[in-house]
This record gives C-alpha cells, sequence and structure tokens, in this order.
C-alpha cells in the first residue's frame, strides 16, 4: 500500500472517532436541560397573563419592595427611640475610639 493511501484509512477512522466521541458527549446531557433552556428562550411565545400571573407579578414587584421599606423604617424609628429614651445603649465606635 502506498504511504498516502494508508494515510487517508487512518485519517477517516481518525474522524469516526471523532464523530463517535461528539455522539457519546450528547447522550450524557439530560434531556431536562434542553426542554427548559427551550422554554426559556421561547417563554414570549407561550406565557399567557392570567388573572394569577398578574397577582403574583404584583406581589413580586411591588408588595415585597414596599413592605421591606415600611419593615426597615419603623425597624430604625424603634432603634432611634431606644437610644434616645437610654434603653438601649449606642454601640462603640471603633474607628474614633
Amino acid at each position: 500500500m502506498p504511504a498516502s493511501t494508508s494515510r487517508k484509512i487512518i485519517d477517516i477512522k481518525y474522524q469516526k472517532d471523532r464523530e463517535e466521541l461528539k455522539l457519546a458527549s450528547y447522550r450524557f446531557i439530560d434531556p431536562a436541560y434542553f426542554r427548559w433552556n427551550y422554554a426559556r428562550h421561547n417563554s414570549y411565545n407561550y406565557f399567557k397573563a392570567t388573572k394569577l400571573t398578574s397577582i403574583a407579578g404584583a406581589i413580586m414587584g411591588v408588595a415585597i419592595p414596599v413592605g421591606l421599606i415600611y419593615f426597615f423604617y419603623r425597624h430604625r424609628k424603634y432603634t432611634e427611640e431606644m437610644y434616645e429614651s437610654g434603653k438601649w445603649k449606642k454601640p462603640r465606635n471603633l474607628v474614633n475610639g
């Protein structure tokens, strides 16, 4: 056999092995990943605004931030009242001594 023919045969075998490895690597990926990825990229096409999703959006987008702001405002006011009344001591400032 000429050297070039044997070289071509080896190249073809190597290429087949690489293709099989490529296919084998796809076999181990969870199919749920592909479904999730498809749904994530096409959510605009399949999303339907209903009463439930609107309420959930309002709760997540408005009620939670407003509730957190109110909570931190009241907590700050409460701690200042405790410091002023003398029931609590202010912590030492470690920077200024």
